[in-house]
């Protein structure tokens, strides 16, 4: 069985690792001429990274990132509200907010395809696609016809293989433009902090960013006038983020030294209705995008890519009917769904010219996020860690007294072998338990329906596991299978409904 995965970013790639470290054949094209220099992403938040160590992706991008330490948001000049952003992260085990570009997270991504085998296709662009019952047609710009039975778009919001399957691609386009910038800058503003500031002429925001071991590489970025059609030169974007600073914010002594890139873009927020027609999938921007308020974008894109990873290689091996692809949109459309709507929300309160979203602004937000509980719901949900498919139809709504419900994301449990469980996943499913034997005895079970080589067994360090006569079952991406005290058929049942059924209710 084989996919052709059109387009080489995060999204793309992250679905060809996963899907070749399970022996799925993968042809990977892309329009573009090669690599990217340049990305409008700088967030890897501690879902995607963790999702990127899980495929064996992460490298040395932890070193090469810059941790956000704070956050500070101002209004008309004066701080609201600031908080440390790191010790909040920390404290919930969450890992660090990098502060990251996308090209390097890509390059990476690149290293461990290569490693696995994979080689992209630069310059190919997809001229046309189809299906039929059984496969799919691309009709690549190099003239060549390339069959496969699956095809997935990771192609962006301009989506050749979405519109070539029908999927509508509803939303709208804020009016507000932003000319943005990444320079390296003369300034005292703590290179740590992400700033942002409120005024009544516009937004500025300013995240830090490494380079190499320097202090003075920033994005700068400010809505700009909408009179303007045409796409402003480098030094226009320059003139118009100095003066946007000097006027709306407290960095006073900012001045340009040099500038990696410049660029403008208008907020768009869209959302597929559907992620999959027949053979046809669709994943990342080519399903959501969003305001980039929170660094959600292509983190969301990573979490699709491994979600359908582990569906579309069980399909592929014959182990799963086609009806657990269905299970890949009823879980990861929510989540892009409740991104689009909450950074949507975000955009039009910092944006808003209303005296009333004034006052909300500088009174009752300093009120709220200053509390610690609040600041905790931010992160949980930047973060992407409190992400939950118990809705879906692989979860459950059973409430239990502790401990996650299937369809929750397992902790990161300390193992007794020595490292901690979403570290040795591996794109495997594991099997949790108190002993080895019980650990070994359930993890046979689910062989006879996963694989031989798909399952491992794993005895925690500390009993994280709510009842010490309990087996959990966890999935490839982290998420809880089965939670259960019964004999080891339990998993043999609800594998089964699973696998035929795309359903285990």
């Amino acid at each position: 069985m084989s996919v052709t995965i059109v387009g080489a970013g995060p999204t793309g790639l992250t679905l060809a690792c996963g899907l070749l470290m399970r022996g799925v054949e993968v042809r990977i094209v892309d329009a573009a001429p090669g690599p990217t220099t340049t990305s409008r992403a700088i967030g890897l938040q501690p879902r995607g990274a963790e999702v990127l160590r899980r495929i064996g992706a992460l490298g040395t991008l932890p070193e090469e990132a810059l941790a956000m330490q704070r956050m500070c948001i101002n209004t008309d000049r004066r701080e609201v509200l600031s908080f440390d952003v790191d010790e909040i992260f920390h404290q919930a085990g969450y890992g660090p907010l990098m502060l990251v570009s996308q090209a390097p997270i890509e390059a990476s991504l690149r290293r461990r395809f290569a490693q696995l085998g994979g080689v992209i296709e630069w310059a190919t662009a997809v001229v046309a696609a189809s299906q039929d019952s059984t496969g799919t047609w691309v009709e690549l710009s190099s003239g060549e016809r390339l069959r496969s039975d699956w095809l997935v778009g990771c192609d962006g919001a301009h989506s050749i293989v979405r519109r070539s399957a029908d999927i509508e691609f509803r939303g709208t386009a804020r009016v507000e433009r932003f000319w943005m910038a990444d320079a390296y800058v003369n300034t005292s503003a703590d290179h740590g902090t992400y700033s942002m500031w409120m005024h009544n002429e516009g937004v500025v925001h300013a995240f830090p960013l490494p380079s190499a071991g320097r202090q003075d590489l920033w994005r700068l970025a400010a809505d700009a006038p909408l009179d303007r059609t045409s796409e402003p030169s480098e030094q226009e974007v320059l003139e118009f983020l100095g003066g946007a600073v000097t006027r709306r914010t407290q960095m006073t002594d900012l001045s340009f030294k040099s500038v990696q890139w410049a660029t403008s873009f208008r907020i768009r927020q869209r959302l597929a209705d559907r992620y999959r027609r027949g053979r046809m999938l669709i994943a990342g921007d080519a399903a959501h995008i969003h305001s980039p308020i929170g660094g959600q974008g292509m983190n969301t894109g990573i979490g699709d890519a491994e979600n359908l990873a582990w569906k579309l290689a069980l399909v592929s091996s014959g182990r799963a009917s086609e009806a657990l692809l269905d299970t890949y949109a009823a879980e990861r459309r929510p989540v892009a769904r409740a991104s689009v709507a909450a950074t949507g929300a975000a955009t039009r309160a910092t944006l808003s010219r209303n005296p009333l979203a004034d006052w909300l602004r500088t009174g009752v937000l300093s009120l709220l996020a200053g509390r610690r509980f609040v600041q905790d719901r931010i992160a949980s949900s930047v973060s992407q860690m409190s992400v939950s498919y118990r809705r879906g139809p692989l979860g459950s709504r059973r409430v239990v007294d502790r401990g996650p419900i299937p369809g929750d994301r397992v902790p990161n449990l300390r193992l007794g072998g020595g490292g901690a469980l979403h570290d040795v996943l591996d794109g495997r499913w594991a099997v949790v338990a108190t002993d080895a034997d019980t650990a070994e005895r359930y993890a046979d079970r689910a062989r006879t329906r996963l694989g031989q080589g798909a399952v491992v067994p794993l005895t925690p360090m500390e009993n994280r596991i709510p009842a010490s006569s309990e087996v959990m079952l966890v999935r490839p991406d982290g998420h809880l299978a089965v939670r259960t005290s019964r004999p080891p058929e339990v998993l043999d049942r609800w594998l089964q409904r699973m696998l035929e059924n795309g359903t285990t209710r």
